[in-house]
């Protein structure tokens, strides 16, 4: 079952889906409260609202 999580991002606010199966990396920026998810090719990439790790690890769609 292919799995999308729902996301926020920094700029312009817009809702995001990705495919959890698609993320190759991430990391969580404190001091600007981002997510920075990264997909496969080279700067292609989301920068999302707040600690997003626990979503990420564990999937779900219940945070926004």
């Amino acid at each position: 079952m292919i799995e999308f999580l729902k996301f926020s991002t920094v700029f312009r606010g817009m809702t995001i889906y990705i495919n959890r199966n698609y993320i190759t990396d991430f990391c969580y920026d404190q001091t600007s409260n981002k997510t920075v998810i990264s997909l496969p090719g080279t700067g292609n990439y989301y920068e999302v609202v707040g600690d997003q790790t626990q979503k990420i690890l564990e999937g779900g769609t219940d945070n926004g």
